[in-house]
């Protein structure tokens, strides 16, 4: 698979659809069911219970972007990560998850400070980032560097 295409699971009949970027933004169907096919093209907020289930359940790039509401460097990341969210939906998955509420997914992760940016591909984690970026296209480039060595192990 390339960066031209998307797998996105069908939430109808959990069928696993291969999509082409450019046919994104078209309203895509699943070849199974025919139904719509769903999927984010911004940073969802997400319960922190609902992590685990989310990891486990995305096909592609899972990205966990824990963050503070008192962190200035946190509130900086917001519109870098929503526009990767945007332009890479159906490939990579974005998710914001406020560690004051879910300090135990603080503990888990061994999250002291934020921001913090846990990557996961199949269930696993394979990257972090511990702190933001100098450059709004550090983050970019690191994202899409872990996502095309993903894609070139399978």
């Amino acid at each position: 698979m390339t960066m031209e295409s998307a797998l996105i699971t069908c939430t109808s009949c959990s069928s696993l659809n291969r999509v082409p970027v450019a046919r994104l933004k078209q309203n895509p169907i699943c070849g199974k069911c025919r139904q719509l096919l769903d999927f984010p093209m911004s940073v969802v907020d997400l319960p922190g219970e609902a992590l685990d289930k989310e990891i486990s359940s995305w096909p592609e790039t899972f990205v966990a972007l824990c963050v503070s509401a008192t962190c200035d460097e946190c509130a900086r990341l917001k519109p870098i990560v929503e526009d990767i969210a945007f332009l890479r939906a159906g490939m990579v998955k974005i998710c914001k998850i406020d560690i004051d509420a879910y300090s135990d997914l603080a503990d888990k992760f061994f999250i002291y400070t934020p921001p913090a940016i846990l990557v996961f591909r199949a269930g696993r984690q394979i990257a972090r980032l511990d702190g933001a970026p100098i450059h709004n296209n550090e983050l970019i480039q690191w994202l899409d560097n872990l996502h095309s060595r993903n894609l070139a192990e399978k």
